[in-house]
């Protein structure tokens, strides 16, 4: 009798235990997979346009998203591939033409890479502006 107590306590913590590490293991990967950013999105359009500026928008954002999903997934845009990576062609309606385009600053740091190569990070302030090169 003194044996089966003992056994039956033995695995009533053996069960506890690994049902607490289950449960914690699971915990952890459900907050890591849900990690967000948050940005702010500036858009400066060319003053002969109907577009309205969009002034400093907060998104709120998957951690590691890239510059380009962001627009895409919260703005009227379209995509051109380029032999170093994938760019903005046009944004509400206002395409690239001739020597004008689109080029972007992070927190007024210009940023020489295409936007599928820019990775967000919290708190960063994208202004996008419509210039002649």
């Amino acid at each position: 009798m003194k044996r089966l107590l003992i056994v039956l306590a033995v695995s009533a913590v053996l069960i506890l235990g690994l049902a607490a590490c289950g449960s914690e293991s699971s915990s952890n990967d459900n907050g890591a997979a849900g990690n967000t950013v948050k940005i702010t999105v500036s858009i400066d359009f060319p003053d002969d346009s109907d577009a309205k500026d969009v002034d400093s928008q907060e998104i709120e954002v998957a951690d590691g998203t890239a510059l380009l999903d962001v627009m895409t997934d919260n703005f009227d845009v379209k995509t051109a591939s380029y032999s170093g990576g994938e760019g903005i062609d046009s944004i509400g309606g206002v395409a690239q033409d001739g020597s004008a385009g689109w080029v972007y600053t992070v927190n007024d740091e210009v940023i020489m890479d295409y936007p599928d190569a820019y990775k967000v990070k919290d708190g960063d302030a994208v202004q996008w502006t419509y210039a002649s090169m």
